[in-house]
């Protein structure tokens, strides 16, 4: 097991304890790589602050940083398959956000990237640090998003909703 994997597991077995995502933010702000490394350190120390209180959802700088970061937390997710809008929904108290995408798919003959016909939708709930859960509207969506989104946030919990 490596270091990331103790630590991610030690913040699953402790969710309401600043310590082992703090320890975690300062493991990934000396050994990570990237933006989404440092975009978790970020998030976790404005999610973890002086003001955070076991139970509360996040203290108010958090949601302002989710609202202008949010993109860098699923890296992943958003390449070249899914077009994400600019302005997707908040929902401050719920920790919630929701926008929809529509994916793409690469024609086999071509190559080329041919659009799904219908949108879809997620359901995103961002929480101390991390992505904390995601909904997903569709089967073909859920097939091609889950190994997405655990490539970028590895504790996410998957809800399927078809």
């Amino acid at each position: 097991m490596s270091n990331r994997e103790t630590l991610l597991g030690a913040i699953k077995a402790n969710p309401h304890e600043n310590t082992p995502r703090l320890v975690y933010a300062d493991w990934l702000e000396e050994f990570g790589a990237g933006d989404l490394d440092a975009a978790t350190v970020e998030f976790i120390r404005v999610s973890c602050g002086s003001r955070y209180k076991p139970g509360m959802s996040m203290p108010a700088p958090a949601y302002q940083w989710i609202e202008g970061h949010w993109p860098r937390l699923i890296p992943a997710v958003l390449m070249e398959h899914v077009v994400i809008p600019q302005s997707p929904m908040f929902q401050r108290d719920g920790r919630k956000i929701w926008f929809p995408f529509r994916g793409r798919d690469r024609c086999e003959k071509t190559g080329e990237l041919i659009p799904w016909k219908k949108s879809r939708s997620t359901e995103w709930w961002f929480h101390r640090g991390f992505v904390e859960g995601v909904r997903i509207f569709a089967s073909h969506a859920y097939a091609f998003l889950r190994p997405l989104v655990e490539v970028d946030q590895p504790i996410a919990r998957f809800l399927r909703s078809m």
